[in-house]
This record gives structure tokens, C-alpha cells and sequence, in this order.
């Protein structure tokens, strides 16, 4: 029969080890009351919402800005049809 290595059981407690029991003492949360919690509440949303905001500003102008020039290049293209025909553009 051969024996264990020493080490094996050396994380096993032993009968005699003494364990120190934990602190009685009980930390009570801090207490929050209704008023406090809705005013972090609309703080925290109102934070998320501009955050928001500010990402679909930049798709807006973008989408505005395309939507713009496709009007003025409509509207020129119009003009000059109309001064290039020679009914002055009222005959289709």
C-alpha cells in the first residue's frame, strides 16, 4: 500500500480548526425616499433621451440636406426645360 502525497488534503479543515464566527452588526441600506428616486429616475431618462437625440441628429441633417438638394436639382431642371422650350414651358 502506498501512501498519499502530503499535499493532497492539505485544504480540507480540520476537527480542530477554530472558526470565528461573523459581526452581529447589520449595515442598513441608506433609505431613499419616493421623491429622491423619481428625481434620479427622470435624471437617468432625460440623460438617455438627449444622448439619443444627438445620434438621430446627424441621420436628420443628412436625410434633410439629400431631401433639399433633390428639390433644388428638381426645380432647376424644371426652369431650364421651361426657358429652353419655346412655348415658354405651358405646352406638354
Amino acid at each position: 500500500m502506498s501512501a498519499a502525497p502530503p499535499d493532497r488534503y492539505r485544504f480540507l479543515p480540520t476537527l480542530t480548526e477554530v472558526l470565528q464566527p461573523a459581526p452581529d452588526r447589520v449595515v442598513e441600506a441608506p433609505s431613499l425616499d419616493h421623491a429622491d428616486l423619481e428625481r434620479r429616475l427622470r435624471e437617468a431618462v432625460a440623460a438617455e433621451v438627449a444622448q439619443q437625440c444627438d445620434a438621430m441628429a446627424g441621420r436628420w441633417r443628412a436625410e434633410l440636406e439629400a431631401m433639399v438638394r433633390a428639390l433644388v436639382d428638381e426645380r432647376l431642371a424644371a426652369e431650364v426645360a421651361a426657358r429652353s422650350d419655346p412655348n415658354g414651358g405651358t405646352a406638354r
